[in-house]
């Protein structure tokens, strides 16, 4: 069924990637973006923007997964 961990880790990475996307966006994009537009490399910018919020939330996701898995283990 999962752990724990698994299941924390999942929302904690999911969370984390909806919190970063709009600092991600203003990283790769820039100020372009919510004024104008950036033109042709307006979809390049926001593939890598989101890519960046995925690799975020996977980092998260795994370091939150592999704490609480440590904390919730039984002790003998």
């Amino acid at each position: 069924m999962g752990t724990l961990g698994g299941k924390i880790g999942f929302l904690a990475g999911l969370a984390s990637s909806f919190v970063v996307s709009v600092p991600m966006v203003q990283l790769f994009a820039g100020p372009c973006f919510f004024e104008e537009g950036c033109g042709a490399g307006e979809n390049l910018s926001l593939i890598l923007a989101a890519a960046a919020s995925l690799a975020v939330g996977c980092f998260v996701g795994l370091i939150v997964r592999w704490v609480v898995n440590k904390v919730a283990q039984p002790k003998p």
